[in-house]
């Protein structure tokens, strides 16, 4: 999101098209063409000089064994590879495999990557990850003296704080409302994020002093409500709170005066960090993790029960001198409490590339492991496609902006979206069932509120 502006004041020339210099992929649209209607003109490619996508597309196109993604690699050769807060790229057991392929794009197909990272964890010096005798050294990019400095700075920017007890929806509102702003909320999933941003909107009546931002939002509303963000955290305003997901841990300048992080992983929890006070402007600033009692259709994300026991642990040990020096036994802490099965994944991984079984390693390397559709939210550009006149159908890049994914599981249980005559590769959301402020969460809640009486009305 904000990356992608960055980069564009910085490449693109007087007279060039910013988005022909600079494109953004910023989720998956493939299109296979198996139906009788062929969309395979608009799905996304990286045909830009210089293209900003996430680590699920890259990571999955490298793992991928079908033609509609593997078309993007095409690009890749002799490119530089900026894989931003590596860190956190993918889960543990798929890197020792997305590692070796690192290696072979620099070795035989002439490229150079760089991984960057305020928390980096030096996941290719064990051997978990990498076998003794494949691991190599990777040269420092900033000198052991700058190094020491930013170290130095870090350990006073920001404190890390824990709240151990299991916090209800009223709770946690309460807790957050009660610290100085501006503040930022991260959630572990899409529904926990739109839950808050709906109750401290219109249950706790903060009106337009509460903004929200996930996925849940097409790219085209994400980037109108980072620049209001940006706005607002420019302006004497203080007394106001943006609650998101993870999408906001990477890639976009802000600097909020306290932040409340779901409790994940201490990874995850030093992204929150490095949005918070970032120039040191706020000498009190504050990191909290927090753990919620899932009240109020607040929900958990199922992959971070190991994180989150480790982490508790950490806080445990460390208190408040816990910090990015961490990361590697973080890490290692969480494999050894897998009882084997990070490493089990990551050899059936490589067996199956050793095997030459190209499916397994595709689905075994998928960084989303549940189903999605790209669902299209503009009415206006639904309209175009119910024509079924290809010559009116919109672009690659409009649909792009102008989509989301959701999880197959929501599309079945939920009727929030309907069909467009394509089969399920493109399906479009039903009128009154997505808003720029809650995404296509707004067609979601009044159904979770309707399943349990007492729920809060919308």
């Amino acid at each position: 999101m904000g990356s992608t502006s960055v980069y564009r004041r910085a490449l693109v020339l007087p007279g060039e098209d910013p988005e022909a210099v600079v494109a953004a992929h910023h989720h998956r649209v493939e299109f296979s063409g198996e139906d009788w209607r062929d969309l395979r003109q608009l799905t996304q490619r990286w045909e830009a000089p210089v293209v900003v996508t996430t680590a699920v597309q890259f990571f999955e196109t490298l793992a991928a064994n079908q033609t509609v993604p593997l078309r993007k690699l095409h690009q890749v050769p002799g490119a530089a590879i900026f894989v931003d807060e590596a860190h956190a790229a993918m889960p543990a057991p798929i890197w020792p495999q997305e590692w070796r392929w690192l290696r072979e794009l620099c070795d035989d197909w002439n490229c150079h990557v760089v991984l960057a990272s305020g928390s980096l964890s030096r996941f290719w010096e064990l051997n978990d990850f990498v076998p003794a005798n494949e691991q190599w050294p990777i040269p420092e990019l900033v000198p052991e003296a700058i190094r020491e400095r930013a170290a130095s700075f870090e350990a006073k920017r920001v404190w890390l704080k824990t709240r151990p007890d299991q916090l209800s929806l009223a709770d946690l509102a309460d807790f957050v409302s009660e610290k100085p702003g501006p503040r930022l909320v991260i959630l572990n999933t899409v529904q926990s994020a739109a839950i808050l941003a709906h109750y401290l909107r219109h249950e706790r009546r903060l009106g337009q002093n509460v903004e929200h931002l996930s996925t849940a939002l097409c790219p085209a509303d994400r980037e109108t409500t980072l620049s209001r963000v940006k706005e607002k955290l420019r302006s004497e305003w203080k007394d106001w709170t943006l609650v998101a997901t993870s999408c906001v841990e990477a890639g976009v300048d802000f600097s909020f005066r306290i932040a409340f992080r779901e409790s994940c992983g201490l990874v995850n929890l030093l992204q929150t960090a490095g949005r918070v006070s970032r120039g040191g402007e706020y000498p009190d600033a504050e990191v909290w993790d927090f753990r919620h009692d899932e009240s109020g259709f607040l929900n958990l994300h199922p992959h971070f029960k190991t994180s989150r026991k480790v982490l508790a642990g950490l806080f445990a040990e460390h208190g408040e001198n816990l910090g990015p020096q961490h990361c590697t036994e973080a890490l290692q802490r969480e494999l050894n409490a897998s009882f084997g099965e990070p490493e089990s994944l990551a050899a059936r991984i490589m067996a199956a590339e050793r095997d030459e079984d190209y499916p397994q390693v595709a689905q075994d390397c998928r960084l989303i492991t549940a189903d999605t559709r790209t669902v299209l939210v503009s009415q206006e550009l639904i309209a175009r496609f119910l024509t079924f006149d290809a010559q009116q159908f919109p672009t690659p890049r409009q649909v792009m902006r102008h989509s989301v994914q959701v999880w197959e599981n929501k599309l079945r249980d939920l009727p929030v979206t309907r069909s467009l005559g394509f089969g399920e590769e493109l399906v479009g959301i039903q009128p009154g069932c997505y808003d720029s402020f809650l995404g296509y969460m707004k067609g979601v809640l009044p159904l979770l509120a309707a399943q349990i009486a007492g729920g809060f009305v919308l």
